[in-house]
């Protein structure tokens, strides 16, 4: 993979917030944040969730024909190890076939309690769809002329709170893979699943925001990226400002979206009922 030269058109699929959820086993979740989780996925979201566009993702991927597949996490609602199982029977065949050109992050709700048991189910997912775990994060990988730039801000939080945590030693390496001059015609893009500003270009506030969410920004304002992959916020939706753009893909059994994203001179993005 080589940078540089006469820059073609890299497609991106970009999906994201699956919620595959499914129920605990046993009784101990009662006794923590899990409560929430079960409610809102199997009460507040019961009427919303289409689970068929799951089984409709492999057609609209073979319709897309993308160079790159990217999925920003949350997998699935609470961290339950049989809700990765899920999602890796979905995912893997797409891992696979892409190898290096499949890219998964996690999101809040892939870490969502920090009990051994899950943080092993959240680890082995990670092994079978990046080929890494969790602590090479963050990495890059280059495909054409774009380097991917994966970030994983995924921490288990109190109940009241759904933001991302990058520790500093992470946020160095992130900063100083920012910081290095780019190559000749190279794009990047930082794929996360927090955005770093909301459908109105604010701050998503203290409860939802990643806690490099202002370094971001002035990341993006230096010219560090061009373009932030993320989820989070269910609704699809693109903000461009000076130069960089962030696309958020929405939540794929929810708003029934996913992203396509051809990248070259241009950043050009549609959303695709799924």
């Amino acid at each position: 993979m080589k940078l540089g030269g006469d820059a073609k058109i890299v497609r991106i699929l970009h999906l994201s917030d699956m919620h595959l959820g499914n129920w605990p086993a046993g009784f101990g979740w009662l006794l923590d944040k899990r409560v929430l989780g079960v409610f809102t996925q199997h009460v507040r979201r019961r009427s919303r969730q289409d689970y068929g566009t799951v089984e409709r993702l492999m057609p609209l991927v073979e319709r897309v024909n993308p160079d790159v597949v990217v999925c920003t996490g949350d997998l699935g609602s609470i961290a339950e190890p049989s809700e990765f199982e899920r999602a890796l029977a979905v995912l893997k065949p797409l891992a696979e076939r892409y190898g290096e050109r499949f890219m998964y992050v996690p999101g809040n709700h892939d870490a969502y309690v920090g009990h051994q048991r899950n943080r092993t189910a959240l680890e082995q997912t990670c092994l079978e769809l990046n080929g890494f775990g969790r602590d090479t994060f963050p990495c890059e990988r280059v495909f054409d002329n774009v380097r991917f730039i994966m970030v994983d801000a995924a921490a288990p939080m109190p109940p009241w709170k759904s933001g991302g945590l990058v520790a500093d030693d992470a946020k160095q390496r992130l900063e100083a893979m920012l910081q290095r001059q780019r190559e000749d015609g190279e794009r990047r893009v930082v794929v996360c699943h927090f955005p770093m500003v909301d459908y109105y270009g604010g701050s998503l506030g203290w409860r939802r925001k990643i806690n490099i969410e202002n370094d971001l920004r002035q990341w993006a304002n230096d010219g560090r990226f061009d373009v932030l992959l993320c989820g989070h916020l269910h609704k699809p939706f693109i903000w461009k400002k000076d130069g960089w753009t962030q696309i958020c893909a929405g939540a794929m059994t929810i708003t029934r979206h996913v992203a396509v994203v051809d990248i070259n001179e241009t950043i050009e993005c549609k959303f695709m009922k799924i």
